[in-house]
């Protein structure tokens, strides 16, 4: 114990607040005993530790609290002491803050790593929710874009990024553009939905063409719609379902003019019928630029949201897809071009680097300052081959991108637990013979876990660069809704009631209107029944043949020529009639004994063959432009060459049933264009007889708002 003259050298404040430490141990009986004879010797001191809780400052403490120290001074006397007197040091432990998890206490880095973890699934989740809403058309969103060449391991590279078993059968995953969002989350789950906003529109009358492929037209025969539409196709929470139902969902969208909802596993007639081999072999398009979105959730599972690219392909089996070549390259073109993407470019390390078309893509579109590099396969490269190609790669002194190279090896028939066990064997461990020494000093750039890990902090670092953008044109969008919203009428205290009232009022009206239109009638329909009557059929009652050619003769004793013959002129005559007696048809006139007999025939034009002149008649709007159908329907001889075309042997006096049928036929099919004509007339005016009615039955809720 120090003494009191060393205490009072501490200063009063020191000592006053030690004093006051000591009020936060209550000694027991004994121990004051012991102290009070090891300190008697020291002169009067105020022991503090005595006080109750429940004293009042101030006040003297309770007698019985003393414990036979009758010397002991009052509060009054302590208080006038030059210094206070310090008793004794005592040890107080640290509790710690309430709510505190002991099994939850680290270091400042753990605590720190876990915050980065935290921000970074926060990014990543609202940067896929963000894409999901489909706001990358008026926001540019940050994503990462997985593209390669065919056979390059991009799929397998793709099954190791999502953590999952993805389809790897050729043809399969590079059909379509694929959209994996995943996220840690403690139950599994897998939502699969489609995204559509381009519509199938091939040729009918000829093969596609790859000069249809242009730069204005680059996915042809696809063509891009006014608005995309989000078809959900299938959550699942079992991870064995979901390389089933991927396919069928790939399949689903390359059948563009059928309902996905046939596809769907388990409740699709197609998918529950036909065995998806047969469906994959027999789709409407080879290729499809909508997308198949996957949103998977699961424990363990990385941060991440990329699109996996379908591989670029130079020589097509079917000559008749070489289209395809060009359609899948513009698809490549137009995700890479996108300043906020991340590109992955992968390429296998059984294969030369310089045959890569995808990274000569990269670079021609000046995106390899964006682009990682991913060397594929690396349990495939050559023990003892030359590595200076690869070596220079990963130093960053061939090939150049502004991230780096990642290795990764993802061998065929293993799962995956077993690719991960692999992966560290060989990168990690260096357990693997065949993987050459001259890569164990880029062990921190190779596995599917480390680049992961880069990945995910890549996104977050891009989605957070461009929050303030985001957030500016959301900010922006935001304000226009609400000065829209400002302008519309203020709510009614019953906004139901009024609503509900409103719309019976319509539906009454509108009954009321339909059945006025009804009974009354109106200018329309006798105007369209007018035009039908007008364009009836109209039969040239005169023809060619109905005119006798007549022979003229100076002898007036000549018979007249017999109605039932058509007499012909002698060929080897040439007797000269005169003038005088020279018949003139012009006319329509005949000779009998000589003699001209005006008949009432038709014109001209009429005993050619030509259809007389309608008579125009002034239709009604808008039947106008139809004055002129009907006319000219048959001759006379035209209707007799029918009949005798089509009568039976035996019955020679009975018409064909046909002879009627046809020309009814003909007659009305001159009524398609006056018909047309009249229903959109008709639904012309309901639809303006509808808004009337509804801005009538709505009035009382637009005044309600000063409009």
């Amino acid at each position: 114990m120090p003494s009191a003259a060393n205490t009072a050298n501490r200063g009063r404040s020191r000592g006053i607040k030690r004093e006051r430490e000591s009020l936060n141990s209550l000694p027991s009986d004994n121990e004051v005993t012991s102290e009070t004879n090891r300190n008697s010797s020291r002169g009067p001191a105020t022991d503090h530790s005595l006080y109750s809780a429940t004293d009042t400052p101030g006040m003297a403490p309770p007698l019985s609290y003393r414990h036979g120290r009758s010397d002991a001074p009052t509060p009054s006397e302590r208080a006038e002491d030059a210094e206070p007197l310090f008793r004794e040091v005592r040890a107080i432990p640290i509790m710690p803050p309430p709510n505190t998890n002991p099994q939850e206490e680290g270091s400042f880095f753990q605590e720190s790593f876990k915050d980065i973890a935290k921000r970074l699934k926060a990014f990543n989740d609202a940067l896929g929710e963000l894409q999901q809403l489909g706001v990358s058309h008026d926001v540019q969103l940050p994503e990462l874009v997985l593209v390669g060449d065919q056979s390059a391991g991009k799929s397998s590279l793709m099954s190791g990024l999502a953590q999952l078993d993805l389809p790897r059968s050729e043809g399969t995953c590079t059909r379509c553009p694929l959209h994996i969002r995943v996220s840690m989350n403690p139950e599994w789950s897998c939502r699969v939905w489609l995204r559509k906003q381009y519509t199938y529109a091939p040729p009918s009358d000829r093969d596609i063409l790859e000069s249809d492929v242009t730069d204005a037209d680059p996915f042809f025969p696809w063509r891009k719609q006014a608005t995309t539409e989000i078809v959900e196709f299938k959550t699942m929470h079992d991870n064995t379902e979901i390389e089933e139902v991927l396919r069928w969902a790939q399949i689903a969208i390359l059948n563009d003019n059928k309902n996905p909802a046939l596809y769907v596993p388990g409740s699709g007639t197609i998918a529950s019928n036909t065995p998806i081999s047969v469906e994959a072999d027999r789709t409407l398009a080879k290729f499809s630029p909508n997308i198949v979105a996957l949103e998977i959730k699961g424990p363990d599972l990385p941060n991440l949201s990329f699109y996996d690219m379908p591989g670029i392909f130079q020589n097509p089996a079917d000559a008749r897809d070489d289209y395809l070549v060009s359609v899948v390259t513009n698809l490549s073109k137009a995700y890479i071009q996108h300043p906020s993407a991340i590109i992955m470019c992968s390429m296998p390390m059984n294969s030369d680097a310089e045959n890569s078309s995808t990274f000569g893509l990269t670079r021609k579109l000046g995106a390899s300052d964006r682009t990682i590099g991913v060397l594929t396969k690396a349990d495939l490269l050559a023990p003892n081959g030359n590595h200076e190609q690869w070596l220079a790669i990963m130093k960053g002194e061939a090939h150049k991108t502004g991230l780096g190279y990642f290795i990764t090896s993802r061998p065929q028939g293993k799962t995956l637990e077993e690719l991960g066990k692999w992966e560290e064997v060989l990168f990690v461990e260096h357990g693997v013979e065949t993987w050459p020494a001259e890569f164990h000093q880029f062990s921190s750039r190779c596995g599917v876990e480390k680049l992961k890990q880069f990945l995910s902090e890549k996104l977050a670092d891009a989605f957070a660069s461009s929050l303030p953008t985001i957030k500016r044109k959301v900010a922006s969008h935001l304000q226009k809704v609400n000065r829209d919203l400002t302008a519309l009428p203020e709510l009614p205290d019953n906004i139901e009631l009024e609503i509900e009232a409103s719309l019976m009022q319509f539906s009454e009206s509108c009954r009321q209107g339909i059945d006025e239109l009804v009974k009354l009638g109106g200018v329309l329909p006798n105007a369209f029944r007018e035009c039908l009557l007008h364009i009836k059929p109209k039969f040239i009652l005169k023809d060619r043949s109905d005119n006798p050619v007549v022979e003229i003769s100076d002898d007036e004793s000549d018979a007249p020529v017999p109605p039932a013959t058509t007499p012909r002129r002698r060929q080897g005559s040439t007797q000269v009639t005169p003038s005088s007696k020279r018949a003139r048809l012009d006319n329509g006139g005949s000779f009998t004994n000589g003699h001209l007999k005006r008949e009432e025939t038709a014109s001209p034009s009429s005993v050619n063959g030509a259809a007389p002149r309608a008579k125009k008649a002034k239709l009604l709007p808008p039947f106008t432009e139809y004055s002129s159908l009907g006319s000219g329907f048959r001759t006379l001889a035209q209707v007799k060459a029918e009949i005798h075309g089509k009568m039976q042997a035996g019955v020679p006096n009975v018409i064909p049933p046909d002879v009627y049928q046809g020309m009814a036929v003909e007659a009305i099919r001159v009524w398609e264009k006056p018909m047309k004509t009249f229903l959109s007339a008709t639904m012309g005016q309901l639809h303006m007889k509808l808004l009337s009615k509804l801005d009538s039955s709505l009035g009382k809720l637009r005044e309600a708002g000063g409009d």
